[in-house]
């Protein structure tokens, strides 16, 4: 592990395989280590004449695995290596999106795996959002050729030509690599543009034919360039089109770097700072803020403003698509005049955020929390207050006087909206009512200084010091809500700053109120325990709680929330704190099985006895401080004969009705109303064929390095186990063992590389790979379930179900096929029809004598 870490470090300081010690070159051959350097450099997105990377591969092969290893990890397109990616590879972002699309449609993902900024570039270039992206699954689902999802099909329903993008006139377009036959086919006017495009450093747009621009980049002969400058000033407007799915992973070796600079740029970036001193704020690397700017300009969640030197050279070109009116009549470009206008968000909107403003260009802020944040959210009567609830949840924060004032008008409009309300909406609006009053109090006390709403929880992603230059450069004053989250702001009254109205650092400790408490004589019932002490029993002081609020030692941790006191997972939640706390090398020895706590059936014969069963344990739980969650609680009617498998009478529970279903999951298998075994077949054909196929796709068949002995193995362990899981308690007819043999045999032969064209018949393929039928194999299970059960006591409810009768007549008609009856033609293909019970009472002798179904026959 410690010569891992130190490989590492030494590909990140650049390194060459010659500069280290003879020791690590004898135990890190060359090949191995050059894998390394490109694994590094791929996740990290680095240039490859820039990185160590041009010393581990070839170009073309080092950008296309990234492009492979991006897709994969849904990363967003590489805009800022796009002088290779799309003038040599000729992979646009367009065509990058639809086969990222279909890796994730193939897996059946759901869309909300997608992470935020990729999603919203599929938007941009693919037009598919969250519900085009479910149509778009559902009708791959229903052409899908067996578990298989068809790239084919994928493709038939995904558009056939990117959407058009919008354009800034300071952006810059370059030429692709292009071939002879399209070279020739080029129109004149085309062939001029392309000869612009093609000189060092390519050409503005506001230079070249917009339509003429726009036709060569839907075909990809053209891509563009998104530039930013060290002294460029940027500013974050209020987030149309983000999408809301998650974030990407946040591990050191798989975080995307760009998504991480992304949110940091959110928060920290004002009109009053440069991206060079941006950078210095934030620590980061100049030319990889360069690259996250440039993509959130991109995205249209950045503006630049524009440099006075340019303003006067372009604004001033006649039909040049901008923001706002350009009529040179009305239009004054002075300082004063656009500090004065009200053009909208864009160029203007930061009229009084000029870097010149009389007050060292410092703020005031508004510290809220999440919790105010998803009041807004939840209360939003208005689209304007909705985006305003985007903008500060995913943003971190809302800014611009203009802004501003507009989200103090949409939440007066809320709060209008909501007087006809009762309720929870009428304590929404109170909040967004205090909000309001918040802002203006603030505004009206401030001064001309410009004010902002920050969410608190957006300083997370950034390192203490690194937030701590944040507040200080942006704002001279903090006025935080109380509470706020622990940890708190990152703010010291002997340290210089903004002035702090909120509580300080040494306010958020437990010891302050404790001596509240103390002071005062009253307040909840409080117990401090020592760091590592083990508990073996509830203290009698909390065992009269309801609630309980876990604070830890270290406060660097995460504020616990109030959690309901169950006794037994409270006291291990608990311990497993105070364990953590002083760092005890038996914390992770604590067991966590609930035994099904949050998966509980119910069954019973007539309807009164479950609505009685339901009203019990209902109130059993209340009474240990947990409820049943009504939306996930499900009703399953069997059918019996001409029974249709619902009820006629609803079941309630706290006076709402429960959902009666057809079907339901239970611990992974699927129970149907008629009992039937097709949905549990299907279910288990297709999560064993997309185990299989994630194992294809990482070649893990077809390589050669790898023994057919190892591959049976793994066939055995990940295919086999998810395709018979559960299979013990099976009843299957011919035709389900015929589904599963099919399967099975499908694989075997992929794995050995036979052809069915070679008619090499079954049981030669099954003696190679050493696989008995799926059915000796179904059967085997179900003996040795058999036996486990048997040998339990009279008492237990397992046994008793198993070998139990089931009084009164059935309906007209043949029965179906009980489990036992399989069973009991099981015994006899053995020959235990009769001495099986005292066989199986030896646990090894019952195993030896049903272990004959395992054995593979000689073809």
């Amino acid at each position: 592990m410690a010569t891992e870490e130190w490989i590492k470090r030494a590909i990140q300081n650049g390194k060459l395989y010659e500069d280290l010690p003879p020791r690590v070159r004898s135990v890190l051959p060359v090949s191995e280590w050059k894998l390394k350097v490109k694994e590094h450099c791929i996740q990290r997105g680095l240039s490859y004449d820039d990185s160590l990377a041009n010393t581990s591969c070839q170009e073309q092969e080092y950008y296309e695995d990234l492009l492979r290893y991006y897709r994969y990890n849904y990363r967003l397109f590489p805009y800022h290596l796009s002088d290779y990616v799309c003038r040599v590879l000729r992979v646009t972002p367009f065509r990058y999106y639809c086969d990222l699309l279909f890796t994730v449609m193939r897996e059946e993902k759901s869309y909300d795996q997608i992470p935020n900024f990729t999603a919203a570039d599929i938007v941009r270039h693919v037009g598919i959002g969250r519900n085009e992206y479910i149509a778009t699954m559902n009708k791959c689902k229903a052409k899908k050729l067996l578990w298989r999802m068809n790239k084919a099909v994928v493709k038939e329903h995904l558009p056939t030509e990117p959407q058009d993008v919008v354009k800034q006139p300071w952006w810059i377009a370059h030429v692709v690599n292009l071939g002879e036959v399209e070279f020739r086919s080029l129109a004149p006017t085309e062939l001029a543009a392309c000869t612009e495009a093609a000189r060092p450093g390519g050409v503005r747009l506001r230079d070249a034919d917009m339509a003429l621009i726009d036709q060569l980049h839907r075909r990809g002969l053209i891509y563009l360039e998104v530039p930013i400058r060290p002294d460029d000033h940027v500013s974050i407007p209020p987030l149309e089109g983000f999408v809301s799915n998650r974030d990407s992973e946040r591990n050191e070796d798989k975080a995307d770097p760009i998504e991480i600079i992304l949110y940091a740029v959110f928060v920290a970036t004002s009109a009053r700072a440069s991206v060079a001193e941006l950078a210095d704020i934030l620590q980061v690397e100049l030319p990889k803020l360069q690259a996250a700017i440039s993509i959130a300009c991109r995205l249209g969640f950045a503006t630049r403003l524009p440099n006075p030197a340019e303003d006067e050279e372009y604004l001033n070109i006649p039909n040049m698509s901008l923001d706002f009116d350009l009529d040179s009549e009305q239009l004054d470009l002075t300082p004063t005049a656009m500090r004065a206008s009200s053009l909208g968000y864009g160029i203007a909107s930061l009229a009084a955020e000029e870097i010149d403003d009389g007050h060292s260009g410092q703020g005031i802020a508004l510290v809220v929390d999440a919790e105010v944040t998803s009041y807004l959210m939840m209360g939003a009567l208005s689209p304007g207050l909705k985006r305003h609830s985007v903008t500060l949840f995913e943003g971190g924060r809302v800014t611009g006087a203009e802004v501003i004032s507009e989200l103090i008008f949409e939440l007066d409009a809320s709060v209008e909206a909501a007087s006809g309300f009762e309720g929870e909406m009428q304590r929404l609006a109170g909040y967004a009512r205090a909000l309001a009053t918040s802002l203006r109090c603030i505004r009206a006390s401030g001064g001309a200084r410009p004010i902002e709403l920050l969410r608190k929880e957006s300083l997370a992603g950034l390192a203490p010091a690194a937030a701590a230059r944040v507040l200080s450069h942006a704002y001279v004053a903090v006025v935080p809500i109380a509470p706020l989250p622990y940890p708190p702001l990152p703010l010291a009254p002997n340290r210089p700053g903004p002035t702090n109205f909120g509580p300080t650092a040494e306010a958020a400790t437990p010891w302050v109120q404790l001596a509240l408490y103390t002071a005062m004589r009253s307040g909840p019932v409080s117990v401090v325990f020592v760091c590592g002490q083990r508990l073996w029993r509830l203290p009698p002081q909390l065992l009269q709680c309801t609630h309980a609020l876990l604070w830890p030692w270290n406060m660097d941790a995460v504020r616990a929330h109030v959690v309901p006191v169950c006794w037994s997972p409270f006291l291990l939640f608990m311990q497993d704190m105070q364990n953590r706390e002083c760092k005890n090398p038996t914390a992770s020895n604590m067991s966590w099985i609930f035994m099904y706590a949050d998966d509980i059936a119910l069954v019973a014969e007539t309807q009164e006895a479950l609505q009685e069963a339901l009203a019990i344990i209902d109130r059993v739980f209340i009474q240990w401080g947990m409820h049943i969650n009504i939306r996930k609680t499900q009703i399953l009617c069997l059918q019996s004969g001409t029974q249709t498998g619902d009820s006629s009478e609803q079941f309630w529970l706290r006076g709402q009705p429960l959902e009666q279903v057809q079907m339901f999951k239970y611990l992974g298998s699927i129970c149907s109303a008629d009992m039937s075994m097709q949905p549990e077949i299907a279910s288990r054909l297709s999560r064993a064929g997309g185990a299989y196929h994630k194992l294809s796709r990482l070649k893990v068949w077809k390589d050669k390095n790898i023994s057919v002995k190892i591959k049976v193995i793994l066939y055995k362990v990940i295919v086999q186990s998810t395709l018979l899981y559960g299979c013990e308690t099976w009843a299957v007819t011919n035709e389900d063992i015929r589904k599963l043999e099919v399967f099975q045999m499908r694989c075997l032969r992929r794995i050995l590389g036979i052809s069915l064209l070679e008619r090499i018949p079954n049981a030669v393929t099954r003696a190679q790979c050493d696989i008995p039928e799926v059915a000796n194999l179904i059967r085997y299970r179900r003996l040795r379930y058999l036996g486990h059960v048997a040998r339990m006591g009279d008492t237990r409810l397992p046994l008793q179900f198993m070998f139990g009768t089931i009084s009164g007549t059935g309906t007209r008609g043949r029965p179906m096929k009980s489990w036992n009856d399989y069973v009991r033609d099981d015994l006899e293909a053995i020959g235990l029809p009769y001495n099986w019970r005292r066989k199986c009472k030896n646990r090894d002798e019952w195993r030896a004598a049903i272990k004959v179904l395992l054995d593979v026959p000689s073809p």
